[in-house]
This record gives structure tokens, C-alpha cells and sequence, in this order.
């Protein structure tokens, strides 16, 4: 399955302070635990949030989600039902990706993201589910050097070095 939508508007009311998205943003990590169970392995903050430069009124929460095993459609439709609306809750944006363990521990050159879920400016919420998605590779390698993990080990504990040429290109 190879799928690209958009799914539904979204409507942004106002801005999300700092500790609001930190609040979301652990309430995400347990809604998918809840979703994937015990083929959690960890739930990784990164970007302006985990950085310290988070702006409520131009940052997004990013979440990098790893999994045992996100392989059957089941898993995706149950984690697209769950995160899609926790999303629509969100007053601000949120860009969640969820990878199997083995994407992460040894990046290869074209991973393979198993859903991702993205709320944009314009108020729309997308879906990917089973795609190759050449920008993980610049995510594994920030969540690697300044990722938080919400739950489970360490990033650097589940996220491998990514070969820097693929990072140029």
C-alpha cells in the first residue's frame, strides 16, 4: 500500500505556548504506546521544542515514533484513527512520523516511512502510510544529536549514524 491524502481542515485558533506542546506532545507518546502496545520502542521530541527554540507562533511539534513492527494495514489504520484526531485536538501543527526499528538502527539510503501524520499552515491534515521518504534521513540525524526521548531509550540508542553523503544530496 502506497498512499499520499489529505484527510480533513483543520482549524488554528491561537498560538500553543511551550508548555502546552509539551503537554501534547507526551500525550501523543502515550496515545501511540496505548495504539502499538508493547511494540513501542520509543518516542522521540526534536526540533525547536527539544532544542530550546520553540516559537508559538512559527514552530511545530515533531515527534519521531519507533516501532517493533508497523507492517499490517491494521496497525496503520489503527495509529492513522488515533493520531489523526489527537491532531484535530492540537491548536498548533504537528508533524508525527512513525518508523519500523530496523529504518532507524541502520538508516539506508531510501527509509521507509510507515505513516506520518502533518497539520499545516493552510489547516489541512495529511497522511502518508508506506512511502519512501528521503527526508527522514536529515530527521534520524537531528533526533540522534538532540532528540528527547518522551518514551523508551535514548535516541542514539535507537537511531543508527546516517552516511553523510546522503545527507547532501
Amino acid at each position: 500500500m502506497n498512499r499520499r491524502g489529505s484527510l480533513r481542515s483543520v482549524q488554528f485558533a491561537r498560538e500553543v505556548s511551550e508548555s502546552e506542546a509539551l503537554d501534547f506532545a507526551q500525550h501523543m507518546a502515550i496515545t501511540c504506546s496505548e495504539s502499538l502496545e508493547e511494540r513501542l520502542v520509543a518516542v522521540v521530541l526534536h526540533g525547536s521544542l527539544a532544542m530550546g527554540d520553540y516559537s508559538p507562533r512559527n514552530s511545530d511539534l515533531d515527534l519521531l515514533v519507533v516501532a517493533e513492527d508497523v507492517d499490517s494495514d491494521a496497525d496503520v489504520v489503527a495509529l492513522c484513527d488515533t493520531t489523526s484526531s489527537n491532531a484535530l485536538r492540537f491548536a498548533g501543527r504537528l508533524d508525527l512520523r512513525v518508523v519500523s526499528r530496523g529504518v532507524p538502527a541502520a538508516p539506508p539510503e531510501k527509509p521507509i516511512l510507515e505513516f506520518g501524520v502533518h497539520t499545516s499552515r493552510r489547516g489541512t491534515l495529511e497522511t502518508q502510510i508506506h512511502i519512501v521518504e528521503r527526508d527522514l534521513l536529515m530527521e534520524f540525524s537531528i533526533c540522534r544529536a538532540a532528540g528527547r526521548s518522551l518514551l523508551g531509550p535514548s535516541p542514539p540508542e535507537v537511531i543508527g549514524d546516517v552516511f553523510r553523503l546522503w545527507l547532501l544530496r
